[in-house]
């Protein structure tokens, strides 16, 4: 966790238009992080897009390629794979 003072959203929109790949959780729907999601889709910055087993997809991202989850371990096998295929498509990571 890093520790800073000043404006909050830009902080956060900076670390975003740092990243080559931003990983989003909609569980809950937080509308923090649809803005936070919509500023990564407008920079054009791959997301991975995470759901519990049973939340209501939202409109807007039913279209979308989602990892729904039932526990912790199941997320994590689900994302190593899509971490892996999405390096081999785009190089993320050397």
């Amino acid at each position: 966790m890093s520790e800073f003072t000043g404006d909050v959203l830009q902080w956060v929109t900076d670390k975003i238009e740092r990243s080559c790949l931003v990983i989003v959780e909609i569980s809950g729907g937080n509308l923090n992080v649809y803005l936070e999601l919509g500023y990564a889709w407008g920079h054009e910055i791959l997301t991975i897009l995470m759901i519990r087993e049973g939340d209501k997809v939202p409109f807007n991202v039913q279209g979308q390629r989602l990892l729904k989850y039932d526990t912790v371990a199941e997320l994590s096998s689900k994302m190593e794979k899509e971490i892996e295929s999405l390096n081999s498509q785009f190089q993320l990571w050397v």
